[in-house]
């Protein structure tokens, strides 16, 4: 499961997940391979969320690291910047 199409349709197709469940399932995805943005989109549509709520909900689970926290907001960083000058 790496494409965002199979994120989506494997997230929709569980009940809404929370807390233990979630972090579980979030942790089984990044051990998987599938990188940072494919777990937003997994949150996003299990929990149906907007982008930003499921970018802090992945963030909050215990699934990343304070490093790899850093790492991720530093990444988010620039490309809002780049967006930012884009714009």
């Amino acid at each position: 499961m790496k494409t965002v199409g199979e994120i989506k349709k494997y997230a929709e197709s569980l009940p809404m997940l929370d807390g233990r469940a979630l972090a579980g399932g979030l942790v089984r995805l990044k051990n998987g391979g599938v990188p940072f943005l494919g777990c937003v989109c997994f949150v996003q549509h299990n929990r149906k969320v907007g982008l930003l709520e499921a970018r802090n909900i992945l963030l909050a689970a215990d699934v990343y690291s304070e490093r790899e926290k850093s790492d991720i907001e530093a990444m988010l960083q620039v490309m809002f910047a780049e967006v930012n000058e884009n714009a």
